[in-house]
């Protein structure tokens, strides 16, 4: 029964940790992805990104329902939205994301 619990256990958690993954930036660097309905049944997908470092940063973000890559300075101190996909069917997307210092 054990194995069981720790089986689903692991079953939920990692996706979640295979998502984050998939972020990468500087510890003075928060994000958090967006998805907001549009009214007409889709969804918009975004990035938000607050760069805390004292310098510039310099972004490159996807997503499963945009993959193509987009490239993005923040200065520091600065937050930056950047939108990936508009039109999206589907609420929930998996953000990839690399920030750097310049």
């Amino acid at each position: 029964m054990t194995s069981l619990r720790t089986a689903l256990i692991a079953m939920v958690l990692l996706p979640a940790a295979l998502a984050f993954a998939a972020v990468e930036v500087p510890d003075c660097v928060e994000t958090e992805k967006h998805s907001n309905a549009d009214g007409t049944g889709a969804y918009r997908h975004a990035v938000e990104v607050r760069n805390g470092c004292d310098e510039p940063i310099e972004c490159t973000a996807s997503s499963d329902s945009a993959p193509d890559p987009i490239t993005f300075s923040v200065d520091g101190g600065s937050t930056v939205t950047k939108v990936l996909k508009i039109g999206s069917p589907h609420y929930v997307f998996e953000l990839r994301l690399r920030c750097e210092k310049q």
